[in-house]
């Protein structure tokens, strides 16, 4: 077997770089997508029908639905928070048992 390093633009693609950090296993992820590839293509030079120079008006605005759903949940995830924190707010419990003072 052998080993494969992959090297990327010093000024990728910002959609790119989201893609590998958001994956668990990078390596399978890449295989997942060779599978498909050979599966809908079979085995070819894929720089042979690709253009080197690509404009990827539609990834830009993946990126873009991809952070607002981020956003999103954090923002979700925050109200929780302080839903449970105002529930569960000791100071509260001991007003009621002293009278409300």
């Amino acid at each position: 077997m052998k080993n494969f390093t992959y090297k990327f633009k010093k000024k990728e693609d910002p959609n790119i770089i989201a893609w590998i950090e958001a994956q668990d296993n990078i390596t399978d992820s890449i295989r997942y997508l060779i599978e498909q590839e050979i599966l809908n293509e079979g085995i070819r030079n894929l720089q042979e029908y690709i253009p080197a120079v690509r404009k990827n008006k539609k990834i830009k605005v993946k990126y873009i639905e991809h952070k607002e759903k981020e956003l999103s949940s954090i923002s979700k995830n925050i109200e929780i928070n302080n839903e449970n924190l105002e529930e569960d707010n000791p100071s509260n419990d001991l007003l009621d048992i002293w009278g409300g003072f």
